[in-house]
């Protein structure tokens, strides 16, 4: 079994965040490694980059070999 996290920066500036911009740049990273044979592990997770505190978005993905 292989495993691997997709991670996508949401960064935050003068106009917002660019949190929904992120989600689709993740939706199509996962569909792109859905089409590699890769499947999602759970669900998104959102945390924080250090020290920046960078929003950024998760997805834990894993195929068999």
């Amino acid at each position: 079994m292989q495993y691997k996290v997709i991670v996508i920066k949401a960064p935050t500036g003068l106009l917002g965040s660019q949190f929904e911009a992120a989600a689709e740049k993740l939706a199509d990273a996962v569909n792109e490694q859905i089409a590699a044979g890769w499947e999602p592990q759970g669900g998104v997770c959102i945390g924080e980059t250090k020290p920046f505190k960078t929003p950024c978005l998760f997805q834990a993905m894993v195929r068999s070999r």
